[in-house]
């Protein structure tokens, strides 16, 4: 946590830590993936690339059980390259020093296959290439009426599953006026807390800053409005979304 900016020994990561994570997760791995193919035949590409994979592992041994649930799917992957530095690394033990070099690479490789088990109970796609083949604007409701998925904040979630949750919470608004967001962007009815997303340059923003919405905003977004000012105040309101419709971390394509 100290090399990423989070707080080292605290409990679970606060969402902007999160969003940390992945992105000195995907600073490390990136590392890898370009010394990798020198490593095998570079000392020092090779040293870089398991400095990266080991940076990895600090970053995954940090988490918490209920990290995961924010988790993006991606780190899946990232664990799966980091991981097989360490498979590759594993030699006949003829020497003792040997041994040891294949136990720590084991011990690492545990780690990495238990995070990315931890995370594929969430996101059973996790690591995979599934449905990134199709735009988003092919999974409207007209196209593929049993898996409609709509974004928010460039996320990508279960829309059909939504829409149901949101038909049985609130009867009156029929599940149709809700997917009709299926396949495009639903930022403009989540309205954004700029605190939440950002700290500014002094280290924090004041909560009542708002952005201009002129043009941009929903007519619904009056029913998801979490901003500082009102009496349902939610830093990040859409992130309620998050550990059960949320399928990839960014938008598809």
């Amino acid at each position: 946590r100290v090399e990423s900016g989070m707080s080292a020994g605290q409990g679970p990561f606060s969402l902007n830590e999160i969003d940390l994570f992945v992105i000195h997760t995907l600073i490390h791995v990136s590392m890898l993936h370009l010394h990798r193919d020198l490593a095998k035949t570079q000392a020092v590409a090779y040293e870089k690339c398991w400095i990266a994979a080991n940076n990895v592992i600090s970053l995954v041994r940090e988490l918490n059980d209920g990290d995961y649930d924010y988790l993006d799917p991606i780190n899946s992957a990232c664990s799966h390259c980091a991981a097989d530095l360490f498979i590759k690394a594993l030699v006949p033990p003829t020497s003792h020093t040997l041994q040891n070099a294949n136990e720590i690479s084991e011990q690492q490789v545990d780690v990495l296959i238990a995070s990315m088990k931890r995370l594929g109970h969430l996101f059973p796609i996790a690591g995979t290439s599934h449905f990134t083949t199709h735009p988003l604007y092919h999974w409207c409701s007209t196209n593929s009426p049993n898996n409609v998925y709509t974004s928010m904040r460039g996320e990508v979630f279960d829309l059909s599953n939504i829409a149901a949750t949101h038909q049985r919470i609130i009867p009156v608004i029929p599940q149709k006026s809700i997917l009709k967001y299926g396949g495009v962007s639903a930022d403009a009815i989540f309205p954004v807390q700029v605190s939440a997303l950002c700290n500014g340059i002094t280290g924090s923003v004041d909560p009542y800053v708002v952005l201009n919405s002129s043009n941009v905003t929903d007519d619904n977004a009056q029913y998801h409005n979490f901003h500082a000012f009102t009496t349902d105040y939610t830093s990040a309101g859409h992130v309620t979304y998050r550990p059960h419709y949320k399928i990839f971390g960014r938008p598809l394509g």
